[in-house]
């Protein structure tokens, strides 16, 4: 892993550190009742912090696949459409609904 993509991993894992936390902290203070947050900013906070989840796993998976045979890389990629399909199939269906 290159210094330059190993401190881009870095920096994507402390952003989804701190988007977890704060996801967290909503969903504990909804939990406890003290304040109900909820509807469009609970869901917004839950696809950011998904989207950041996946970004960092894909960069860090990436630099262990650049450097291993083409059958790691189809794999990698083949990895990434599974996963996006898996996000934006059932919101493409709730359009239709």
């Amino acid at each position: 892993m290159s210094r330059e993509s190993n401190s881009i991993v870095r920096i994507c894992a402390f952003i989804t550190l701190i988007i977890l936390a704060v996801f967290a902290a909503v969903t504990l203070i909804n939990y406890t009742g003290w304040v109900t947050i909820g509807g469009k900013f609970l869901n917004i906070l839950a696809l950011i912090k998904n989207i950041a989840l996946i970004l960092t796993v894909v960069l860090a998976a990436w630099d262990y696949t650049k450097d291993k045979g083409k059958t790691t890389v189809v794999i990698f990629w083949v990895a990434i459409v599974l996963i996006l399909l898996m996000y934006f199939i059932p919101e493409i269906m709730n359009l239709f609904k």
